[in-house]
């Protein structure tokens, strides 16, 4: 199996966390021919990453890809057993993907906007609050809370973390995560774990390119 992928993408790197911490044999590489390329868009109907390959069926959606890696590779799987537990942490990856990530959209955005619109950053990042208390708030649930190992939730949250921690102090608010102490905490512990960090550093790294890139 191969994961098409960019190191940047924090729905790639979900996915890149989950194989990590299952140690699968799954290669990694950029998109053939490029993200945008005829050569890509030919492999399914998504244009975007990440993609699976497997042996030549093509798989889009990082969470569809975890499901499908939980399902295919059940000894030492991330997810709980337990079939409710595994669905309010479907859930919980759903609403980061319908609600907390379009949150972010805006702040991208305006990153390269001249001049930046005063009222749109206000406004995006009044939302990106509301959301981190909302997102506070599933890992409060009994099934989701934190623990010392890490979960499909983990791959689905520390990514989106890190943006907000990139993004936010570029538009003057240096401690985005003050007001949600238990994402604090496990953005801590995540720097400390091996694969969270590594998976950090490589969407660092990523973001980085990218942004020279396009100077």
């Amino acid at each position: 199996m191969e994961l098409y992928d960019l190191p940047h993408s924090p729905y790639a790197a979900r996915v890149r966390m989950y194989i990590y911490a299952r140690n699968l044999a799954v290669d990694i590489s950029a998109p053939p021919g490029g993200l945008g390329s005829d050569t890509y868009k030919a492999l399914t109907v998504s244009n975007k990453v990440p993609i699976l390959n497997n042996d030549g069926a093509y798989l889009a959606e990082s969470s569809a890809i975890i499901e499908y890696l939980e399902a295919q590779f059940t000894d030492g799987a991330l997810g709980p057993a337990d079939p409710w537990a595994r669905a309010q942490q479907s859930a919980m990856t759903r609403y980061i993907d319908l609600y907390f990530a379009q949150a972010l959209f805006p702040l991208f955005q305006q990153l390269r906007a001249a001049p930046r619109d005063k009222a749109v950053v206000a406004s995006a990042l009044a939302k990106l609050l509301e959301e981190l208390l909302t997102l506070q708030r599933w890992y409060q649930l009994s099934e989701l809370q934190p623990t010392s190992a890490l979960t499909t939730v983990d791959c689905a949250v520390i990514p989106v973390l890190f943006y907000v921690r990139t993004l936010a102090p570029l538009f003057g608010v240096s401690e985005p995560l003050a007001a949600t102490p238990l994402l604090t905490e496990r953005w801590t512990w995540a720097e400390q774990h091996a694969v969270a960090s590594r998976v950090i550093e490589e969407m660092a790294a990523g973001l980085k390119a990218v942004m020279s890139g396009a100077k």
